[in-house]
């Protein structure tokens, strides 16, 4: 039955690529974590025309079909239909990270985003104490440790020339420059601009909070008082900013 499945889907997008003219899709994944700014960075790339996305869909990604399926649901729900679309989802979790074999593809493109872990893990826990069940500070630092070393081993394990990393920080408070670097490393004609728009979807993939309803980024920064992070996150964020900021190189093992 999943074979017949696999077949028929299969046929459905041969006979809509053959009807619309349609090209070889890219495909462009935020990998990031809880509370790393991927529902802003998703409004913000998918404010431009030349992207093309469902927020964060918790799709999961373990084969070619999977990524036709990002496809078809995009076009079909926002009722458009490109030929030359750049395909967009944010995956915040280990479970969900698509298989290497299939990033490895030339046409898939990845964004490592990533914040620092004190003022991440404090939004972590405030975001599951207002909407989802309370995380203590051990939760949220335990699943901030193994994250930032996934999003580590899939980067190191990619070309260099298809991977960049984003700093919240850096797209927060460095707005311009950073949009820029994501302009030039995805080749858009239209550069990204810091002012989004918000979807259907805002709000329900993703960021449940009213942060994405300013439709620009927030640059006001937080004075906050936190508590410090335990040694493991933090070396493993800092393994992380060792890769990002050496164009790729590490000595991280």
């Amino acid at each position: 039955m999943k074979d017949t499945g696999k077949s028929i889907l299969t046929s459905l997008y041969r006979a809509f690529s053959w009807i619309t003219g349609f090209r070889r899709p890219r495909f462009v994944f935020i990998i990031g974590h809880m509370r790393s700014g991927s529902s802003l960075l998703s409004h913000l790339l998918l404010s431009n025309a030349e992207i093309m996305g469902l927020g964060e869909s918790n799709a999961i990604y373990s084969q070619q079909i999977d990524l036709w399926r990002l496809v078809m649901k995009a076009q079909w729900q926002q009722r458009h239909f490109s030929s030359t679309a750049r395909y967009l989802d944010q995956i915040n979790h280990n479970e969900k990270t698509p298989q290497t074999p299939l990033l490895q593809k030339n046409n898939v493109q990845l964004i490592c985003l990533i914040r620092e872990p004190a003022h991440a893990t404090a939004s972590i826990i405030k975001l599951a104490q207002d909407y989802y069940t309370p995380w203590t500070q051990e939760q949220a630092e335990a699943y901030l440790s193994q994250r930032y070393e996934g999003i580590l081993q899939l980067a190191q394990s990619l070309p260099k020339d298809r991977v960049i990393w984003v700093e919240y920080e850096k797209l927060t408070r460095q707005s311009e420059e950073t949009l820029a670097r994501l302009s030039d490393f995805l080749t858009l004609n239209t550069p990204l601009s810091p002012e989004y728009e918000t979807h259907s979807f805002s709000g329900k993939h993703g960021d449940p909070s009213d942060n994405l309803k300013s439709g620009q980024i927030n640059r006001q920064a937080i004075k906050k008082e936190l508590p410090p992070v335990g040694g493991a996150c933090q070396k493993a964020y800092g393994r992380c900013i060792e890769l990002a900021r050496s164009g790729g190189k590490s000595s991280a093992t």
